[in-house]
């Protein structure tokens, strides 16, 4: 019985270190979610353009905490390579949120990407993939999986000049042509 009154105050000290590091754990838990991620190709005059538009949400995110956004392809299952044999990866660092609430950040945005010449065989098999990582920790805190949406259309260069409308002439016609 003695040896149990001397282990308590050892024990509640334990657990008051236990019950702090726990709620220390739940606070620096940070909830990452990809809610939107939407990509479309369309071949341009000079390659493949990926348009790619993304929505991320952050909660319980410290001032300090820094997060990027990675981006990489794949098409029938193998990463799209450029002539020197390196992944296509795109990196967006996440530092100016669009929404701050109470404990969650969000950030939404969109851009373009150029795929260099002849690293996509088929377009209709593109997938683009999406990771969120935690810069500090260098862990994957959210990620997903697109197919990218193939448009057939080309984009053109705009002209310098197109016409707007029906024109009307400025002067009347010749009389030998109101026949």
């Amino acid at each position: 019985m003695l040896k149990t009154l001397k282990s308590l105050p050892i024990l509640a000290t334990v657990m008051s270190a236990g019950l702090m590091s726990g709620q220390a754990a739940r606070a620096d838990h940070v909830d990452v979610d990809i809610d939107r991620l939407k990509a479309e190709i369309r071949q341009d005059t000079h390659g493949w353009r990926v348009f790619v538009d993304y929505q991320i949400e952050i909660e319980d995110a410290r001032r300090y905490d820094r997060f990027e956004l990675l981006l990489t392809f794949s098409e029938r299952g193998r990463p799209l390579v450029d002539r020197l044999g390196r992944p296509i990866e795109v990196v967006i660092p996440l530092v100016d949120p669009t929404d701050i609430d109470d404990d969650e950040l969000e950030f939404r945005d969109g851009l373009t990407i150029n795929l260099p010449h002849g690293v996509l065989h088929n377009p209709k098999r593109l997938k683009i993939h999406a990771e969120v990582v935690s810069v500090a920790q260098g862990r994957v805190m959210d990620r997903k999986t697109k197919r990218v949406k193939y448009r057939r259309s080309i984009l053109r260069p705009l002209r310098p000049f197109r016409p707007i409308g029906p024109f009307r002439p400025i002067c009347p016609p010749h009389p030998w042509l109101r026949r």
